[in-house]
């Protein structure tokens, strides 16, 4: 997760659902503003495996919704 510019609060939580993983994770916020890309990290950190090749995984899904 360094390649990403996060505040400091925001990085220990981020560390924190690394280290204590939910069943489920919602991401919720304006189009554009990286939530597919903290997906991808947070995924390839759970799963051990790179951010490129995570959202191709098939233990990863992802529902995007638009208005």
């Amino acid at each position: 997760m360094s390649e990403l510019a996060l505040h400091k609060q925001t990085r220990e939580g981020l560390h924190e659902v690394v280290a204590h993983p939910p069943h489920a994770l919602l991401l919720v916020g304006a189009g554009g503003s990286g939530k597919m890309s903290l997906a991808a990290i947070l995924a390839a950190e759970l799963l051990d495996a790179g951010p490129a090749k995570v959202l191709e995984m098939p233990a990863v899904k992802v529902i995007s919704a638009t208005k």
